[in-house]
């Protein structure tokens, strides 16, 4: 998996241009010709390779995947959430030697993409998740009683289905740098259901006035969650 980026202007990470490249086997340098990523729109000048996964980085953590699902910006940072689809390090590997999905982050265009994080740390409690599903910065203007919240939270939020039946979410502490988890809904995959997480949206009840985050799960369905600053993800 490559990134190739044109950045517009990185006080609003929002205005970034991304192109993606693909490959299944393992990544390797590119080429002068293809720097600014293989598919680089004609007449665009300034792209430039941003990621080329299989690395480690500045904290010797792995950076791996086959592809990149999501890119959110979130508090003036940047946030790829990758996958692992037909990658060697998932489909070759048994169950325990498995990459699991990662999020991987950057916060000016000359940094390096650096891990944040590893879902791997989980595996025991949620079993390996392939890929990054669900990746959004969700702010809250009320919590889960109606309560106007000021200022409003901002949570960036990562959600994965894993291949023992559960769905799993992190919440990032933006000022710790640090990840929260919880599974949402875990159950059995015998009957041959799907538990995946496909989209998110909100919703603010007309009759409570509470606003809702509503991810779709696949064969669970919908799950709703409001916030709740007494609980360590900020969500439930």
């Amino acid at each position: 998996m490559k990134i190739a980026v044109k950045w517009a202007g990185f006080k609003s990470p929002a205005v970034c241009i991304v192109a993606f490249t693909s490959s299944i086997s393992s990544p390797g340098p590119m080429s002068a010709q293809s720097e600014a990523g293989e598919a680089a729109p004609s007449g665009v000048e300034g792209w430039i390779q941003s990621c080329d996964a299989g690395y480690r980085d500045s904290s010797e953590a792995w950076a791996g995947s086959s592809e990149i699902i999501h890119l959110v910006p979130n508090r003036r940072q940047l946030h790829a959430a990758n996958g692992n689809w037909k990658d060697i390090q998932w489909e070759g590997a048994g169950d325990e030697d498995r990459q699991s999905a990662q999020v991987l982050g950057i916060d000016s265009p000359a940094a390096k993409w650096g891990v944040g994080l590893d879902t791997s740390a989980w595996d025991n409690a949620g079993g390996r998740h392939m890929k990054g599903n669900i990746l959004q910065s969700v702010t809250f203007a009320t919590d889960h009683s109606d309560q106007r919240l000021s200022p409003h939270p901002n949570l960036l939020v990562m959600a994965s289905g894993s291949i023992r039946s559960n769905v799993s979410a992190w919440v990032r502490d933006d000022k710790a740098g640090t990840w929260s988890h919880e599974i949402v809904k875990s159950g059995s995959a015998a009957d041959g259901g799907r538990w995946m997480p496909r989209d998110m949206e909100s919703d603010r009840d007309q009759l409570t006035g509470i606003r809702r985050m509503l991810p779709a799960l696949g064969n669970p369905g919908i799950i709703p969650g409001v916030h709740d600053a007494a609980l360590p993800a900020k969500i439930r």
